[in-house]
């Protein structure tokens, strides 16, 4: 006696609810933001391109050659982030995270010293 079987090919799932989820909506809010942040960040040097120019003394060349430069080094720091993870499970492994960060800290904290220093020499 030959079984045979049938295949339904209706679905036996109830339909997703056509309603925005609140954490779908808040994610999108938070991607948003970060996208006009980033623009704001890209378009930054075009609105102080007078200033810059007046604050280093670069004629319209030199001052080409500083966003050019900023270019490079977002691009080259962009790489840099990407691979931080790979960074961080070698520095973990050794027990290297929490050292290396205060070295971090320390250095940006230097490099704000001297940041504010020369912004008090500009008045």
């Amino acid at each position: 006696m030959a079984t045979t079987a049938v295949i339904s090919l209706r679905s036996t799932q109830a339909a997703p609810s056509s309603g925005y989820r609140p954490a779908f909506v808040a994610a999108w809010a938070i991607c948003v933001a970060f996208y006009f942040m980033e623009y704001v960040a890209r378009s930054a040097p075009t609105v102080m391109l007078p200033e810059l120019s007046h604050a280093f003394g670069l004629s319209a060349v030199g001052l080409g050659s500083l966003v050019g430069l900023y270019d490079d080094s977002y691009a080259i720091f962009a790489m840099l982030a990407g691979a931080a993870p790979l960074t961080t499970e070698v520095f973990d492994k050794a027990g290297l995270v929490y050292p290396a960060a205060i070295v971090v800290a320390m250095i940006l904290a230097l490099f704000l010293k001297e940041t504010g220093s020369a912004a008090q020499r500009e008045r």
